[in-house]
């Protein structure tokens, strides 16, 4: 409503007040200014009451009031006593709740009634206030006062009209869309008939089963709409990258043009000084020097094909080279590992023949010895020095690709473990620690795998490598 309106009404009520009328009733009509309606009587427009609603219509705007004689009682009529939110009829509450009410208010009516919205549907909040509508609550109570304050001018508009005059309002609002307000006034009013519930009610409950039908029919055709528009982005989408290769092209074509525009221009000037040769060709023995270029022509032809032979010649040689100069360099590393190991074990055979008298001989006393990883060629030279000294040789390779189980079964049967960290991975090393932990055996870490390493071991430290080891 306005806020002409209001002001006329407030004025209005003033008035009435003044005069303490009591034969006739109030009605607030659109109407222009210095006109009398057809519905004023000549007496009326010169009595002082007229006047001075014709002092309203001029200070508050194109609107006429209507004043229509009802009777000769004494007192105005009683004002009409609005129902409570749980007092209304039961087919209204849901069609208020649904209407009257918009999903966030829900929310927010339900969040100050201390009951928690989280996760719950729309539905299960809609089922929750209309439930509250079975009596008085601090949710019905709550809802009550929210729609009386929505709707506060609404109200106060419509809640003295007669029942016909709000039926008509409520067609007029029905017919625009704008039904809220006198709806809710519709469902608090105690004293319309049945007929208008039912058809207010009716008006509704279609009104629903249209706006159900309207939805689906607008969710079909957004649902279209959308594969329009996800077709047409995929067709402007292809088109930009059509327009983009266009450009490329474009721009590379015009790059060629230049570049042949050069050409072209470097061609004309070697054009013009070839001719410029062919004059004083012409000029002179001309024959004698074509036949000289043809013998040229050939020769050139001659070395060229034989400097394509020797490039081929060149790239097979040098493919060649390398190889041999790889195998040379794998020989070469071959030979100098070779040569150490053979120095260890001529320094080792020197020092066995010349020990003292005094030096005592170590014997293994048939204890197991295995040693895991080292130089794959030199196991016999293992095996010859450990069984030389009375032990029982056992070599592992230190690969534990293919897994550990050949590696625990070796350990397991040992007494003492010698294990070279030059020849093993960090893997081999870590795994010969722990079985040696699990299963309590002598671990010997050796910095190098040569004989003389362990030679050292076996020979003057060699007690200690079996120290604490019970005979087998």
């Amino acid at each position: 409503m306005c806020p002409t309106v209001l002001r006329v009404l407030t004025d209005l009520g003033k008035v009435k007040a003044q005069l303490r009328w009591t034969n006739i009733e109030v009605r607030l009509f659109s109407w222009p200014l210095g006109r009398r309606p057809p519905w004023m009587s000549s007496e009326m427009e010169r009595s002082g009451i007229v006047m001075q609603e014709n002092a309203l219509l001029k200070s508050h705007g194109p609107h006429r009031i209507e004043l229509r004689e009802t009777g000769c009682a004494t007192e105005a009529p009683p004002r009409l006593t609005r129902q409570r939110f749980w007092e209304i009829d039961s087919f209204f509450k849901c069609p208020v709740v649904g209407m009257c009410l918009s999903l966030a208010e829900q929310r927010q009516l339900l969040k100050k009634a201390d009951i928690s919205v989280k996760r719950r549907s729309t539905f299960e909040i809609h089922e929750i206030l209309v439930a509250s509508s079975d009596g008085e609550n601090l949710v019905s109570r709550r809802v009550d006062i929210f729609l009386n304050g929505k709707f506060k001018r609404e109200i106060i508009f419509l809640e003295g009209i007669r029942e016909r005059d709000f039926l008509d309002h409520w067609r007029a609002c029905f017919e625009s869309g704008d039904m809220k307000a006198a709806f809710w006034v519709a469902a608090t009013r105690s004293d319309l008939s049945i007929d208008t519930k039912r058809e207010i009610f009716g008006d509704v409950h279609m009104e629903m089963h249209n706006t159900g039908d309207h939805m689906a029919r607008l969710k079909r055709l957004l649902a279209r709409e959308q594969g329009m528009r996800k077709k047409a982005d995929e067709r402007h989408k292809n088109e930009v990258g059509c327009r983009k290769t266009v450009q490329k092209e474009k721009a590379d074509m015009e790059v060629a043009l230049k570049q042949l525009m050069t050409k072209l221009a470097l061609m004309e000037t070697e054009n013009a000084s070839l001719n410029h040769e062919i004059m004083k060709l012409r000029s002179g023995a001309y024959e004698v020097i074509e036949e000289e270029n043809k013998r040229m022509r050939e020769e050139i032809e001659e070395l060229s094909r034989k400097v394509s032979d020797y490039a081929h010649r060149l790239i097979v040689l040098e493919k060649e080279n390398g190889r041999l100069l790889e195998k040379w360099s794998r020989q070469r590393d071959l030979s100098a590992h070779i040569k150490d190991e053979m120095e260890d074990v001529i320094e080792q055979c020197r020092d066995m023949s010349e020990c003292e008298e005094s030096c005592p001989s170590f014997d293994l006393c048939r204890k197991r010895v295995l040693i895991v990883g080292g130089v794959t060629r030199m196991e016999s030279l293992y095996r010859e020095m450990v069984e030389g000294s009375g032990g029982i040789f056992e070599y592992h390779d230190g690969n534990i690709k293919n897994g550990s189980r050949k590696l625990e079964s070796s350990l397991k049967r040992a007494d003492v473990v010698l294990c070279p960290v030059n020849c093993n991975s960090h893997a081999a090393c870590q795994m010969v620690k722990k079985l040696g932990k699990k299963y309590n055996k002598p671990i010997r870490m050796l910095a190098s795998s040569g004989l003389n390493g362990i030679s050292s071991l076996l020979g003057g430290n060699g007690r200690q490598a079996t120290e604490g080891v019970k005979s087998r």
